[in-house]
């Protein structure tokens, strides 16, 4: 820029534009006032300004405002700015952070012109598209400096840059047709520095450089003309050359503002009208606002307003001591935005923003000089020396502030008890100036008389002394027409003082209605008719001369038409004669003069309180009514109430009670350290729809993330566990931001509309699945709502097990598990029939074996029972028998005879025990209560042992008993369960063998072949038996007698050799044991006397063993 600037002053002579003839229409500037009613607010770093040097700004069709600086581009949405810039390293990142100009396409696209070429944004997706300067590239851009851009009738994009013009021929190739001043052509481009581009209303493109005002015009083959407009250094018709800012008006003249030649005027055939010479002439930039007034921005003489229905001119420029002036007197950039509000782009102290419709009502304020600003406190009265240009401002507790109309230097007067002459009290209440010149004090020590000439008060309470001696607090004074003086005290009613000197005190009494209504008297106040009105705290009371009493007026409730409250502040008249009363609480009352009535204006009508602390007519037909909550603009016929505050400019909000017209027709109202002026405000013009828009989304308190700019989000389909939503969103009118109200509605959560007031976000949290749609609209600062809502879709995805597919999953596996519950219990109950079939048949089979075991256990009974009966009964018998006789003879018994008799008993008695022992142990093996435990034994050992039990038995019948085993033969048996049965058998044998003969036990180990084949398929292994074998050669067993030897219907016995009876169980037992163990026993007999030897062979064949078995291979 500051190249540019150098430029322009080394081809500039600086002259004095001197305006004649009938060309140039000359006009002269009025001096600017002291005040200005304009006030201008700031932006700037604090507000998220990037760089306080702004060349540019656009309004986009959003609404959002962009500006551009020397640090990038910023988008502004009243609250927040969003920053775009140049990033190392980032190719998507502007393309130089010095922005110089932009421009705005009806799509919304935004071309970005920097100090390194030109920027295309996508407004959808924020994408940038760069068109730089290529040295080697002809139809590139021809220089990177970009200071203006427009498109012409055909739409085509053209750039103007610090070496030439360019036209965008091709956007997507990014080709250009460059354009280049050529001295021998006379419809070449003038210059090559390219300051301003304009596409008028009639279809013309106009090109403002430094060598004039350039009008672009394309021949039908394609060939492109300048016609160039000239300086008059140049023999031209314009004033400077240096063509820097154009602008059309309504009726299509070209405004040109040129460096150093301020404002020319061309009628819309391109011919120079007129020639406005401004403050100064170092015209940058330049604006037609809607309002037809014309905004310059000047190099360094700040900004010129020209009102081309007057011909008005004035100039706002900088001022460090006054916060509401301009940024800076260097004006960079101009622009007026959808509601009318013009942005100041400045060179170094950021943006001033000028909304019309606002007033500076600064007066005096604590932004001034020290010297020049008011104690802290608050104003409670406002007086005029209109004849030493000073005005009073009584400050509570605080004294006199007294303001010299001049310089606006403020003069402190306090009470110092060292100094007979100070003031006497700090709290003053009243001031009047008298004829003489001096002032009258009220204040809460009585009266003082004030010298102003000589800054000196003496005590003036003497006049009153008479009547009471101690000095009251005086609350008003008021010198009537007739010279009486009046004064209002806090508790003891109104003393006066008749010009004869006569002094008359009116108090309350109870008893006269025609006495003062209250004793606390806060004004006094004599009309235009000469009626004097006293203002108390318990109503409003007019003097009635004829009886020296009063008549009041008072607040009945019952009575609309009555007084609206009885504490009465003040009263004042307007210009056409109506009174007006202001109460503490009742609001704004009007007094019907000969109807004896009063109407009300209060907080029902739109007042901001019905705590009135005074008013003034600004207007014919216009009341100024300060409270306080605010202050308010009153209009009548019809009524009307307009609040005035921060919108208009207004930043005060409680007033006190200090408020007067000065003699110049000045409005003032005093607050807290501030007197407050009311400008000329205007109508309040209705208010733009602002365009609401969402600014931010977050999920799960985390940005959103979105390839487009959360505005232009249309929809956002979120998982179940993502349900935490929030929105912030932005009313784009940027009057008073803070100002600005918002109403949102979640269409499925919320009912209504949700009235959020000022706050601009809202968060969502626990949202159900389901489809949403969230809405809000905004509010400009004085309440006109946006016509559309900001729309955005939300859908929450249900979880899997709640959408419609899962749903039909889950039917479809449930009647697949049905159906399958239903063949399981199908094939379940075909199963359980056949198993129960099974087991039928398998409990039939059991019932078999039980019923022919039981059959057996039946016979088996009854053949014990058949023993017990038959073989115990005869030895039983016998027994018993002998004992008879034993006790009958036991007399003529002798020894021998004894003798015998006891041992036939003893040989029945082992005969019996021996029996019993037998049906014991064949008892329990049939019951299982015997259980036998196999294990692999020798055998000779145990046939040795038997034998040797019954050696004796074959020695007494002179038997021989004989042994044949070798230690090697094995049986895997019980070895008692084996005795017992070998036992058995040999005494079975010695029983039946005659004297002399032989008995042979033999044991051996003998092969046999198993049946079928091993798993492998090979032969069958031979198994081993062990047979041992019990050989008599005794009496022998008949043939027919073999079968019954182990039949179960009757026990078959017979006599031994020697006479020895046995049980008929033992071969019986012995075959039950054997077949326990595994084996089989076998018996072969020949009878005596039947041929050949006779005898009987018993055969034990019983598994074999290995002691040392093979390791399994497994």
């Amino acid at each position: 820029m500051k190249k540019l600037i150098t430029l322009i002053l080394s081809e500039v002579h600086v002259r004095r534009c001197v305006l004649a003839g009938s060309v140039f229409l000359v006009l002269t500037l009025s001096a600017a006032p002291a005040w200005s009613e304009l006030q201008f607010d700031r932006i700037a770093y604090p507000d998220g300004l990037a760089n306080s040097s702004v060349s540019s700004i656009i309004q986009d069709n959003h609404g959002f405002l962009w500006f551009g600086t020397q640090a990038g581009l910023q988008r502004y949405d009243g609250y927040e700015m969003t920053l775009l810039t140049s990033e190392p390293f980032n190719p998507g990142s502007l393309s130089h952070q010095l922005v110089q100009t932009l421009f705005l396409d009806d799509d919304g696209t935004l071309w970005v012109g920097t100090y390194g070429g030109i920027n295309r944004l996508d407004p959808a997706t924020g994408r940038l598209t760069h068109f730089r300067h290529d040295p080697t590239d002809p139809h590139s851009l021809s220089n990177d400096v970009v200071i203006a851009m427009a498109r012409d009738a055909s739409g085509t994009l053209w750039a103007g840059t610090l070496d030439g013009l360019n036209r965008l021929d091709d956007e997507e190739a990014g080709r250009f047709t460059r354009f280049a001043p050529n001295g021998d052509d006379p419809f070449a481009l003038p210059h090559a520095t390219i300051r301003s581009l304009l596409h008028d209303s009639r279809g013309r493109l106009w090109v403002g450089s430094y060598g004039g005002l350039s009008r672009v015009e394309t021949a039908g083959d394609g060939a492109v003309r300048f016609h160039t407009l000239t300086g008059e250094d140049s023999g031209g018709p314009l004033p400077s050359a240096f063509v820097m800012a154009l602008a059309e008006s309504a009726n299509g003249d070209i405004l040109v503002g040129s460096w150093g030649g301020g404002l020319t005027v061309m009628d819309p055939e391109g011919a120079v009208s007129h020639t406005i010479a401004l403050p100064d002439n170092r015209v940058y930039s330049v604006l037609l606002a809607r309002t037809g007034l014309l905004y310059l921005g000047t190099w360094g003489g700040g900004l010129v307003i020209y009102d081309p229905r007057t011909g008005d001119l004035t100039q706002h420029q900088h001022d460090a001591a006054t916060p509401g002036s301009i940024a800076h007197n260097i004006v960079y950039s101009l622009f007026e935005d959808n509601a009318g509000i013009v942005w100041i782009g400045t060179n170094g102290n950021g943006i001033s923003k000028l909304d019309p419709a606002r007033r500076d009502f600064r007066f005096v304020h604590q932004d001034l000089p020290e010297s020049r600003r008011l104690s802290s406190g608050r104003v409670q009265l406002l007086f005029e020396d209109v004849r030493r240009n000073r005005l009073y401002a009584v400050i509570q507790n605080e004294g006199l502030d007294v303001r010299d109309g001049t310089s606006g230097q403020i003069t402190r007067l306090r009470h110092n008890p060292a100094d007979a002459g100070s003031l006497g009290h700090n709290n003053v209440t009243s001031l009047l100036t008298e004829p003489d010149g001096s002032v009258l004090v009220g204040h809460n020590a009585g009266m003082d008389r004030y010298f102003p000439d000589e800054h000196r008060f003496e005590r003036a309470w003497h006049i009153f002394e008479s009547v009471m001696p101690s000095p009251p607090i005086v609350y008003a004074i008021l010198r009537d027409t007739e010279g009486s003086l009046w004064v209002g005290t806090y508790d003891a009613g109104v003393l006066r003082l008749l010009p004869d000197g006569t002094i008359r005190h009116y108090q309350y009494h109870p008893d006269n209605p025609a006495s003062l209504s209250n004793n606390l008297v806060y004004h006094l106040f004599q009309d235009s008719l000469g009626v004097i009105w006293i203002s108390t705290n318990g109503g409003l009371n007019h003097y009635v001369p004829e009886t020296d009493g009063f008549h009041r007026f008072l607040h009945d409730p019952a009575n609309p038409e009555s007084l609206s409250g009885n504490s009465v502040g003040r009263v004042a008249e307007t210009d056409n004669g109506d009174l007006w009363i202001a109460t503490r609480s009742g609001g704004l009352a009007r007094y019907h003069r000969g109807e004896e009535r009063f109407s009300f204006i209060g907080t029902p009508h739109g007042l901001t309180s019905n705590l009135v602390t005074g008013f003034l007519e600004t207007a014919p037909g216009e009341v100024h009514v300060a409270t306080t909550n605010g202050m308010n603009r009153i209009r009548f016929n019809p009524l009307r109430i307009d609040q005035v505050d921060e919108r208009d400019g207004l930043a005060v909000r409680e007033f006190a009670g200090g408020f007067m017209t000065t003699a110049s027709g000045e409005h003032l109202f005093g607050a807290f350290g501030t007197i407050v002026r009311i400008p000329h405000t205007p109508d309040p013009a209705e208010g733009t729809p602002p365009p609401a828009q969402i600014t931010a989304i977050t999920v799960m308190n985390q940005p959103f993330d979105s390839d487009r700019a959360p505005h232009l989000v249309r929809e956002i389909e979120l998982p179940h566990t993502q349900n935490f939503i929030g929105f912030q969103f932005a009313a784009l009118d940027f009057s008073v931001p803070r100002r600005n109200q918002f109403r949102y509605r979640m269409t499925g959560i919320d009912p209504t509309w949700v009235d959020a007031g000022h706050r601009r976000f809202v968060e969502y949290t626990r949202l159900p699945p389901g489809r949403y749609v969230f809405e809000v609209v905004g509010s400009d600062s004085r309440g006109t709502w946006s016509v559309a809502p900001a729309r955005i879709a939300v859908r929450i995805l249900p979880p899997f097990w709640r959408t419609p597919w899962f749903a039909a999953l889950m039917a479809a596996l449930a009647i697949a598990i049905a159906w399958t519950i239903l063949k399981l219990r199908t094939r379940a109950l075909v199963l359980q029939t056949q198993q129960l079939e099974y087991q039928v048949a398998a409990r039939t089979e059991d019932l078999s074996i039980a019923n022919a075991q039981l059959k057996e256990a039946n016979a088996t009974r009854d053949r014990f029972f058949s023993i017990i009966a038959h073989d115990l009964r005869g030895p039983i018998h016998g027994m018993a028998s002998v004992m008879e006789t034993v006790v009958k003879d036991f007399t003529t018994l002798d020894r021998e005879e004894l003798q015998d008799i006891s041992t036939v008993v003893s040989s029945s008695a082992r005969g019996l025990q021996s029996m019993l022992e037998n049906l014991l142990e064949w008892s329990q093996l049939h019951t299982g209560h015997t259980s036998l435990s196999t294990d692999c034994i020798p055998i000779a050992p145990l046939l040795h042992s038997v034998c040797e039990a019954y050696h004796g038995a074959a020695l007494a019948k002179s038997v021989t008993v004989e042994t044949e085993c070798e230690e090697t033969v094995l049986a895997r048996v019980d070895s008692h369960a084996l005795k017992t049965t070998i036992g058995n058998l040999v005494n079975n044998a010695v029983k039946f063998t005659r004297s002399g003969d032989r008995i042979t036990v033999t044991a051996r180990t003998v092969d046999s072949t198993r049946e079928g084949h091993s798993a492998d398929g090979a032969d069958s292994e031979p198994a081993r038996s062990t047979v041992i074998t019990v050989q008599d050669s005794g009496v022998g067993i008949a043939a027919d007698k073999l079968p019954q030897l182990f039949g179960s219907g009757r026990v078959y016995r017979s006599v031994g050799t020697a006479g020895e009876k046995g049980t008929g169980l033992g071969l019986t037992l012995c075959r039950d044991i054997v077949e326990r163990l595994g084996g089989t026993l076998t018996i072969e007999s020949t009878a005596a006397g039947t041929g050949g030897e006779s005898g009987t062979t018993v055969t034990v064949t019983i598994p074999c063993c290995d002691p040392n078995p093979p390791a399994d291979p497994r």
